[in-house]
């Protein structure tokens, strides 16, 4: 196998890992959730009725129905965030 100057190059990340590990994911970085974690999490607590923390302030983020009885969405109760 040839190696060339490239190969050599340490190629620190800015999401703190090489995109080329596959062992370990965007949510290992940090101990902390990803983006799309977040939401996801905040969303499926809503359709199901519940209370959920805002993703902004971190206040209860209350389900929003529409004319059905299944949540369309939720709003914060302190800063009026709303997800839908």
């Amino acid at each position: 196998m040839t190696y060339s100057l490239l190969d050599a190059i340490e190629r620190p990340s800015i999401l703190g890992f090489d995109r080329d590990d596959e062992d370990r994911t965007a949510s290992s970085v940090g101990g902390e959730l990803t983006l799309d974690e977040l939401l996801t999490g905040t969303w499926e607590a809503l359709m199901i009725g519940r209370a959920a923390t805002c993703p902004m302030c971190e206040a209860p983020m209350e389900p929003r129905h529409s004319a059905g009885h299944t949540p369309v969405g939720g709003r914060c109760t302190s800063c009026g965030t709303e997800l839908s």
